[in-house]
C-alpha cells in the first residue's frame, strides 16, 4: 500500500532540521490501516526508517515510548493497544488538518435568511412584542424612540418642553425596540460513504481521504452544532449503518456499488429524526452497480443497467418526496458517471459536486454550513 504521508511536507522537514509531527503522522497511519494497531506501528517503522526519523540518538522504540508517555498507546505482556486518549488525539488531529484549510467562516453558526432566536445579534431591530425577552432590548433606540414621541422628529419639533416635563412621562410600551438575532435550524445528516472496490483501484486510495473527512463532519458537528444529528452508512453490495466511533475501521471490501440501498438505509434514518433540515451527503466514485431484485441481490458492474438505474433513480424521487436534500459528492469526472450524476440530481433536486481528493473537505464543509440557514418546506 502507498503510503500517503510520504507526499506530505511534514516528512521533509527533517531535512531542514525540524522534527514531523510524531503524532499527526501516527494519526494518518492508523487511519489508513483501517483502525488497525499493529500495522499502523509497522508502517510508522517503515516511514521512521525511510526518512531518517531514527538515528543512534533516537530508535524506533523511543518513538514507541514517545506515544505511550502521551498517553495514545498502551503495552500489555508486549502488545500495544489504543487508549481512549489515542483514539481522541486522532480524532482531532483529523480534526485540525481538515480544518486548516477551511479558514474561520466555518467555526461558527450559520445563519437563515430571515432572523428569529438564538443566533448572532444583528444590528437591526424592531418594535417590542408582549413576550420578548428584555435582555435584547436596544436602549439607545428605546431612548431615540422616547425623545422623538416627545420632542417631535428634528424636522418637525413640538413646542419646547422642560426637563420637568420630560419626566412627567416614562417610557412607554411603544418606545421600546428590541435587537433582531439570526436564526438558525438545526438540521440532521445522514453521510454516506462508498466501500466498493473501486476506492482502492488502481493504487490509489480513495476512502481514507473519505474517511478524514467524514471524522471531521462528525467532530464539527458535535463542537459547534450540538442539537443537529449525524448519521453514518457504508454502502457496497449492501448498505449498513455504522456508529461515527467506527469511521476509522472502515475497510474497501470486494463490493459493487448499491447506491440504492443506501438511500433507502439514510431516508429511514432521516425519517426518526424531527429536525427541520434533512439531508444526505453521498461520497462515491463509481456508477451504481448493484441493487437487490426479488429477494437476492442483483450484480452488473458493465456500463449503465436500466434495472439498477431505474431503482436508484425511484429513490432519488422518494428523497424529493420527503423533502429530503441530496448531496452527490463525485471523486471522479467520467463522462457516463457525469451523466448518472447530472440525471440522479434532477430527479431529487439535490446538488452534485465533482471534487478531488485534496478539496472533498472544502466542498462537504461549505455545503453542509450553507444548508443550515434554509429551512425545507
Amino acid at each position: 500500500m502507498e503510503i500517503r504521508y510520504s507526499q506530505s511536507r511534514r516528512l521533509h522537514a527533517s531535512q531542514e532540521g525540524e522534527r514531523p509531527d510524531i503524532v499527526d503522522l501516527f494519526s494518518q497511519l492508523y487511519l489508513a490501516s483501517n483502525g488497525d494497531l499493529s500495522q499502523a506501528l509497522e508502517w510508522l517503522r517503515w516511514v521512521a526508517e525511510q526518512y531518517g526519523l531514527t538515528s543512534e540518538n533516537r530508535t524506533f522504540e523511543d518513538i514507541l515510548d514517545e506515544l505511550e508517555g502521551k498517553g495514545l498507546i498502551s503495552r500489555d505482556k508486549g502488545e500495544f493497544h489504543l487508549t481512549p486518549m489515542g483514539d481522541r488525539t486522532v480524532r482531532d488531529s483529523v480534526y485540525d488538518r481538515v480544518f486548516q484549510g477551511l479558514g474561520k467562516s466555518l467555526r461558527g453558526g450559520h445563519g437563515v435568511a430571515q432572523p428569529g432566536r438564538g443566533g448572532e445579534r444583528l444590528p437591526e431591530s424592531r418594535a417590542y412584542r408582549y413576550g420578548d425577552d428584555p435582555e435584547e432590548v436596544d436602549f439607545g433606540g428605546t431612548y431615540r424612540n422616547y425623545l422623538h414621541r416627545r420632542l417631535g422628529s428634528p424636522g418637525n419639533p413640538q413646542e419646547e418642553m422642560s426637563e420637568g416635563d420630560l419626566r412627567g412621562e416614562g417610557i412607554q410600551e411603544e418606545d421600546f425596540l428590541l435587537y433582531e438575532r439570526e436564526g438558525q435550524y438545526n438540521c440532521s445528516t445522514v453521510l454516506m460513504i462508498d466501500i466498493s472496490h473501486s476506492m482502492i483501484l488502481y493504487g490509489e486510495d480513495r476512502i481514507t481521504p473519505a474517511k478524514i473527512v467524514a471524522m471531521s463532519l462528525v467532530e464539527y458537528i458535535r463542537r459547534h452544532f450540538p442539537r443537529d444529528t449525524i448519521d453514518v452508512v457504508t454502502f457496497g453490495d449492501e448498505a449498513t449503518e455504522i456508529p461515527a466511533r467506527e469511521i476509522p475501521h472502515i475497510s474497501v471490501g470486494p463490493y459493487h456499488t448499491n447506491t440504492c440501498d443506501g438511500l433507502r438505509v439514510a431516508q429511514a434514518l432521516l425519517r426518526r429524526r424531527r429536525n427541520p433540515n434533512k439531508q444526505i451527503f453521498m461520497v462515491t466514485d463509481g456508477k451504481p452497480s448493484a441493487i437487490f431484485h426479488k429477494g437476492s441481490l442483483y450484480r452488473n458492474s458493465f456500463g449503465l443497467d436500466p434495472l439498477v438505474l431505474s431503482q436508484t433513480f425511484a429513490e432519488a424521487r422518494n428523497c424529493r418526496k420527503s423533502k429530503i436534500r441530496v448531496c452527490t459528492f463525485m471523486i471522479a469526472r467520467d463522462a457516463y458517471l457525469i451523466e448518472f450524476v447530472e440525471k440522479f440530481t434532477r430527479l431529487c433536486e439535490g446538488k452534485a459536486f465533482y471534487t478531488g481528493l485534496d478539496n472533498l473537505g472544502d466542498f462537504i464543509f461549505v455545503d453542509y454550513a450553507a444548508n443550515r440557514r434554509r429551512r425545507v418546506r
